[in-house]
């Protein structure tokens, strides 16, 4: 088999002219050459050492110097390709790392700077951080494309040659049923097409004589349908389909970068790109966290907001208190459907490893039904007509004038915070009266409730909400943690949170303004833009959701989270989370709720506004967000697709 020792990296013009990359670069120029990339081309510190995988600088280069290596990435939306191979090929990358120790936290530094020249043989990359490290890594590995033409050994250099095939199909086609090939024979023809630089191996599998390909779906096909010989059954499955594939793609493919040479500088436009997952209404395994976490850091999102409890489930085993978990969480076949502590700071780690923050939410003094299974000492309207006492099924809400409470709080917080590394902890308390979280109608049916509200000779139960808010903060301070809250708390509540809170916001642009305009930093979660899971029916009734329609990528795209703030304002946002409630997700369908429209939010939050100051348009950022979809796919997430495959090749764009 002739191996092949140089993988060549190939920049081209898309219809739209920009570099393939998602999300787009703050500033970069391009140029128009073609180079090639050594096929074991080195990620190294600057004075060529390599770097320790046993530090977490040094597994992220082995993660991506692999990636690079053997990277199956081809473009699929239609391109006019203007580049032209210069013969050049790079065979290092040398990446400077200013501060390779610091941690990841709100105010990590993830710029970089990126060179790839067309005439030497050095990729330049200074970021000050591992962070930056991840995400210029990103940004390389996303150029670098698989090509359908292999590269060949010339002798004779020097020499001045300028290669392309005249056509892109350079096809072999072989008919296997009328005669059955063992692997190998199809393995050995490979290797041939790709000494004579073809490229397409048409595989003519079954006709009328013999079925040879053997599905698992319906193996009587080739059961019954395929030849036999000495009693062998002579047959194609699915690892000799697979292996036939691989192969193909290993000895005839190269890979390649385009526009070279390139200089790229970026940084992102805000420092908070978030998405937010309810883990409580439907459980998710680990894997399928660990997976959006891969995605996340696929397109730079870097906070990870983990509403883990609600009223329907409690999830999280504890071990200062598993009884909450233990009653509370759901359970499948026979087994517990939980997050224990290793499974957490197996999270946790992962998401470190990709430059994504885990920060944790358990839904109270609302939405605590899930409490009560174990402690129902502290609950209030256990079980009553949810219609009244809640915004969905079932009722049930903490209570607030209770010692038990915050007694069995300060347990459970103390031995779950140490599991969280960021600083950042989500305190949720959402809405009052006629609102979401809150129902005050549920704690007026307590009796002793309404003696503490007479004895305190006031009608106004804000004060159990302040009360437990302070409370609350307090045993989050006594944790090293920073608190941040929904909206309400401030324009609803009257609480006065501490100066260093940061204030989500998801009740629309207006509410923007006012948190902002009260000096809170501030996270966007507009309901009218980003809220994932809007538009599927209400999961009650099947009438309509509260959120209504639909919120496709380009009005996730098209987001302002700036919009009508003055300067002074607009320094506070932070930036913003995309979120999904799962009355309505399991893992089923996890994938292509989330993905590709969170994409579409984490470049409104990288890249931010275009040169001009305008929001980007969704029309010119098509053909890279079409691939970047390709490009989760490939990377084993389930993206619902964007158009058919037509507009691929032909725009579909009015």
């Amino acid at each position: 088999m002739m191996l092949r020792s140089i993988i060549v990296f190939t920049f081209f013009f898309l219809t739209y002219a920009h570099i393939n990359v998602w999300p787009l670069p703050v500033s970069f120029t391009q140029g128009g050459n073609t180079i090639g990339i050594d096929a074991q081309i080195e990620i190294l510190e600057a004075d060529d050492s390599t770097f320790d995988n046993a530090t977490l600088l040094g597994r992220v280069v082995h993660r991506y110097q692999h990636i690079l290596r053997h990277t199956l990435w081809t473009p699929e939306y239609r391109n006019e390709d203007k580049s032209q191979p210069n013969g050049n090929i790079i065979k290092k990358i040398y990446l400077i790392v200013d501060r390779p120790q610091e941690s990841l936290d709100a105010k990590t530094n993830e710029s970089y700077v990126m060179d790839v020249p067309s005439d030497l043989e050095v990729i330049r990359i200074q970021t000050p951080t591992t962070f930056g490290a991840m995400r210029a890594l990103e940004t390389l590995r996303q150029m670098v494309e698989l090509q359908e033409d292999g590269s060949r050994v010339i002798r004779f250099a020097p020499l001045h040659i300028e290669d392309a095939p005249a056509f892109s199909h350079r096809g072999l086609m072989l008919d296997t049923s009328r005669n059955y090939f063992p692997v190998k024979d199809i393995l050995r023809t490979l290797d041939g097409m790709s000494m004579n630089k073809l490229n397409v191996f048409h595989w003519h599998i079954v006709d009328s004589q013999s079925f040879p390909l053997r599905s698992n779906a319906v193996p009587e096909l080739a059961d019954k349908g395929a030849y036999r010989k000495k009693g062998k059954l002579l047959v194609y499955n699915e690892d000799d389909v697979r292996t036939i594939v691989q192969y193909g793609i290993e000895d005839d493919g190269s890979r390649v970068i385009r526009f070279a040479p390139l200089h790229i500088e970026d940084a992102p436009a805000f420092s908070h790109r978030g998405l937010m997952l309810d883990t409580s209404r439907n459980y998710f395994p680990v894997k399928d966290i660990l997976r959006t976490l891969d995605g996340m850091s696929m397109n730079k999102l870097n906070v990870f907001h983990w509403h883990i409890v609600d009223s329907q489930s409690f999830p999280l085993r504890s071990n200062a208190v598993p009884e909450l978990a233990d009653k509370g969480a759901y359970r499948k076949k026979g087994k517990l459907l939980v997050y224990n502590e290793d499974d957490v700071r197996t999270i946790v780690q992962h998401g470190i490893e990709r430059g994504v923050r885990v920060i944790p939410e358990l839904d109270m003094p609302g939405h605590t039904r899930s409490w009560a299974w174990s402690h129902p000492e502290i609950s209030v309207c256990i079980d009553s007509d949810w219609t009244k006492n809640a915004a969905e099924p079932p009722a049930g809400q903490l209570d607030p004038i209770n010692p038990a409470t915050y007694q069995l709080l300060d347990r459970l917080l103390s031995d779950i915070a140490p599991w969280f590394a960021d600083t950042y902890w989500h305190a949720v308390l959402r809405e009052g009266e006629g609102g979401d979280e809150v129902k005050f109608t549920c704690w007026n049916e307590s009796s002793s409730i309404r003696d503490w509200m007479q004895q305190h000779n006031t009608q106004d139960m804000n004060q159990l909400v302040q009360l437990f808010a302070a409370k609350l903060y307090t045993m989050i301070d006594n944790q090293g943690k920073v608190p941040i809250l929904w909206e309400e708390m401030v324009l609803d509540f009257g609480v006065k949170a501490p100066s260093e809170s940061v204030v989500q916001v998801w009740r629309g642009v207006p509410a923007v303004s006012k948190v902002t305009s009260m000096g809170y930093k501030t996270v966007v979660s507009s309901n009218d833009y980003w809220y994932l899971d809007c538009g599927r029916g209400g999961f009650v009734d099947g009438g309509n959701s509260w959120c209504d329609p639909y919120k496709s990528w380009q009005t996730v795209y098209q987001f302002d989270i700036v919009a009508g703030l003055s300067e002074e304002q607009s320094s506070l946002i932070m930036g913003g989370e995309v979120c999904l409630w799962a009355e309505q997700v399991d893992p089923i369908n996890l994938d292509r709720i989330l993905w590709p429209r969170s994409a579409a939010a984490a470049e409104v939050l990288w890249s931010g506004k275009d040169k001009k100051g305008q929001q980007r348009d969704a029309k010119e950022a098509m053909p890279r967000f079409w691939d970047m979809r390709e490009r989760l796919v490939e990377a084993g997430v389930a993206a619902e697709p964007l158009q058919p495959l037509y507009c691929a090749f032909n725009n579909c764009w009015s």
